[in-house]
């Protein structure tokens, strides 16, 4: 059995490297660098980034899916209000309270698409890797 220092990512687990510090008798009779049944004299935990590759792509992937939902909903509100305004028959009131949702839709999906931003680079700088991506 060859003995090596494995190499974990702390918050998933998942191994980053395994470096041998000693092969067995059948890895250096073979000219091999491991004979393949591994033992583990001790292990590092990597904490920047604490997260594989893997692990690291699906959270990011789910924080921009969880603001992708209701990015698509303000787009959709701002597209029915902007239908809603182009049509010739409208009271004033009604039409001051729709340009008023407009408006105000309009700047909730900006002010979340920069939520958003921040989101993802406050996750990339917990996990000490680039912060603007």
């Amino acid at each position: 059995m060859c003995v090596g220092i494995a190499y974990d990512h702390a918050e998933c687990s998942h191994r980053r490297k395994y470096n041998i510090i000693e092969p067995c008798n059948i890895a250096d009779t073979n000219g091999q660098d491991c004979c393949g049944n591994i033992g583990i004299a001790y292990t590092v935990l990597i904490y920047a980034p604490s997260l594989c590759v893997d692990c690291f792509r699906g959270k990011e992937d789910r924080i921009f899916e969880n603001y992708a939902r209701y990015i698509e909903s303000l787009e959709k509100s701002i597209e029915d209000m902007k239908i809603k305004l182009e049509r010739a028959l409208m009271a004033p009131e009604e039409r001051k309270l729709v340009e008023l949702q407009h408006h105000l839709c309009k700047e909730g999906l900006v002010s979340l698409k920069e939520e958003r931003k921040d989101a993802v680079a406050e996750f990339r700088e917990e996990q000490g890797v680039w912060r603007d991506g």
